[in-house]
């Protein structure tokens, strides 16, 4: 199995980073595009496994009701039916 070089993975995430599709990232580094997607994907999970570790104790927070808005006579539909027609 060939290994892709430490610096050439980094080039590969940086150019990620900055917004690079995959397959231009792999034009411009001179990788495979599915090259490319290994590596993203090795570093999507060791990121995942970093965040696991470190955020601990978290919870969620639930969205307040919404609250409906009062409508003023200006508003209402009947007005508004009343006027244009």
């Amino acid at each position: 199995m060939n290994v892709l070089p430490l610096e050439k993975q980094i080039q590969i995430v940086n150019a990620l980073v900055e917004g690079n599709s995959i397959r231009s990232t792999a034009r411009m580094i001179g990788v495979e595009h599915k090259t490319v997607m290994r590596v993203l994907l090795r570093v999507g999970k060791k990121c995942q496994r970093l965040l696991d570790e470190k955020m601990r104790g978290l919870f969620q927070m639930t969205p307040a009701p919404a609250q409906a808005v009062p409508l003023t006579p200006k508003m209402t539909p009947v007005s508004i039916r009343a006027k244009c027609c």
